[in-house]
């Protein structure tokens, strides 16, 4: 906060502005914007000239007036309350602040009947039980599919959007009921969402690997959790975190 003072010597009455303060004539009225002042000392006309009582003036447009005897001066001080500046995004993370406000759409979701159904319904429990994350999903993921990772991984993504292993999928489809599986893929979709956010806003290649990993297992458990995932996944979730944090 910064301060402003006014240095006034001798007169303890003053002029003030008139943009301030209305006076008429002689039984002078004092307005403080708009505002009648009620003062114990009167407002003066002398010789033309009108004065009026400085601390009830100063007081009235929220200053604070102060009388120093040794070097006979009257010092005013007016409080400015700075306007806090809009917080800057670096720019580092305008895009993904881009793909927030603009991009917030459902994804292409591309593969056979029971594939879509199950993914539909993932997004489905997403909006439900954690909104925030559904969003992120909508914005950072522009496309859905099934496809052949031959690599033992369930799921990859990368900027394109997320790619879910066939034969994963149709593994977890025999082991699990329909409402565990749509509630592994809402937290397998959290899980590639948060890959894909953190390569948007340029630290997926700043932080290391095992700090990639760690997060993104910590997302999909936090939802794992919430939505009722397998406690098999859960406990495997789990333990990657623990992997990923202390490798």
């Amino acid at each position: 906060m910064k301060r402003k003072s006014l240095a006034i010597t001798i007169l303890v009455l003053v002029l003030v502005f008139a943009s301030s303060l209305a006076y008429a004539g002689r039984g002078i009225t004092i307005l403080v914007n708009g505002v009648p002042l009620q003062s114990s000392v009167p407002p003066q006309e002398i010789n033309g000239t009108v004065l009026v009582p400085l601390r009830a003036v100063s007081e009235a447009l929220g200053c604070q007036v102060n009388w120093n005897a040794v070097t006979n001066t009257v010092t005013i001080t007016k409080s400015i309350i700075q306007t806090p500046q809009p917080q800057q995004i670096p720019a580092f993370a305008q895009g993904a602040v881009n793909r927030w406000s603009e991009n917030i759409k459902e994804p292409l979701i591309n593969g056979p009947k029971d594939f879509v159904g199950v993914i539909q319904q993932a997004l489905t429990l997403l909006a439900k039980n954690d909104y925030h994350t559904f969003l992120n999903v909508e914005a950072f993921v522009p496309t859905i599919i099934m496809a052949d990772l031959n690599n033992g991984s369930a799921a990859s993504s990368g900027l394109a959007g997320v790619q879910f292993d066939r034969k994963t999928f149709y593994e977890v489809c025999k082991g699990y009921t329909s409402q565990e599986v749509t509630a592994l893929y809402a937290a397998l979709l959290a899980h590639e969402a948060a890959h894909i956010q953190l390569h948007s806003i340029g630290l997926h290649d700043v932080v290391s690997e095992n700090d990639r990993e760690a997060i993104c297992y910590l997302v999909e458990l936090r939802i794992a959790r919430k939505v009722g995932a397998p406690r098999q996944q859960i406990t495997f979730m789990q333990q990657q975190v623990k992997k990923y944090i202390n490798p």
